[in-house]
């Protein structure tokens, strides 16, 4: 989505997400870190990551939504997945600044089989243990360290290249078919605004949140791709044909995951049902 506010815009996924989610709260003043190339226009409070540890002391939570796939670079994904987060992390840590690291479903399962997402999952699930250590090597009583684990996200805005995104843009196109798997896996998919909400409430709750516990976003209810493909189909109108198991499934692909609802009932959340969320996601 794009994000703006006096004068700020700014592209982003779940980091525009977020942010038009804290300009709600006006008890909370937001400092957005980014990359050049991710903005639309000027803003005082924008920072490049790379000045951005001079306004640590200035800050109570960091929110780390920074995200490389390594699709185009294994050292870049290294690079903003875990080596840039942790030197803020130890500043953090040493100065009783919380941290909350936004992480993914994938560090759940073992990370060496599924191989188009390897170099993220390892690096994300890296940081996730070594953030943790930092923050227990330095002593502070003040700050935290909290690892929000992300189920299947979904919504308005998200990168061409990913499955509900590419599966409604062909159904909207009326290609004549769409190959697929057998479509058995199933999924715990969350809509990016609920995520955006919970993290939120996170931020809001975070004297009542054990972060020495797993803690997951998710709706935790199941649904199989081929369900999801079969709702999709319904809501655009799709005319074509979908060819289940034409696709082999990818080798080491997760085949079940859900969210535990741990996070979600602390905080009194209540998610969209996917027919809602799909139905934002087409606009």
């Amino acid at each position: 989505m794009v994000f703006e506010s006096s004068g700020f815009r700014c592209r982003g996924f779940l980091g525009g997400q977020l942010l038009g989610e804290l300009a709600l709260c006006p008890e909370i003043e937001v400092t957005a870190v980014t990359r050049r190339e991710s903005l639309l226009s000027p803003a005082a409070y924008i920072v490049h990551p790379s000045e951005f540890k001079a306004y640590i002391p200035k800050v109570e939570v960091i929110v780390n939504c920074a995200v490389d796939y390594g699709r185009d670079s294994q050292l870049s994904a290294y690079g903003t997945n875990l080596e840039w987060p942790i030197s803020i992390i130890r500043d953090a840590a040493m100065r009783g600044i919380s941290f909350v690291n936004l992480n993914t479903f994938y560090g759940k399962f073992p990370l060496a089989t599924y191989s188009p997402l390897r170099t993220y999952s390892l690096t994300k699930a890296l940081l996730q243990s070594v953030g943790a250590e930092i923050y227990e090597q330095s002593g502070s009583k003040e700050g935290q360290f909290i690892d929000l684990r992300i189920e299947h996200m979904y919504g308005p805005e998200d990168s061409k290249e990913k499955f509900i995104p590419w599966l409604l843009s062909q159904m909207q196109a009326q290609v004549r078919e769409i190959t697929l798997s057998k479509g058995g896996q199933a999924r715990d998919f969350v809509y990016v605004g609920d995520v955006a909400k919970i993290i939120v409430l996170t931020i809001q709750n975070m004297s009542r949140i054990d972060s020495s516990r797993s803690l997951e976003i998710g709706t935790s209810k199941l649904t199989l791709v081929s369900s999801l493909v079969t709702l999709a189909s319904r809501m655009t109108g799709y005319e074509g044909k979908l060819n289940f198991g034409a696709k082999a499934n990818v080798p080491g692909e997760i085949g079940s995951s859900a969210a535990d609802p741990f996070l979600g009932e602390l905080l009194g959340m209540s998610f969209l049902s996917l027919e809602s969320g799909l139905l934002k996601t087409l606009g």
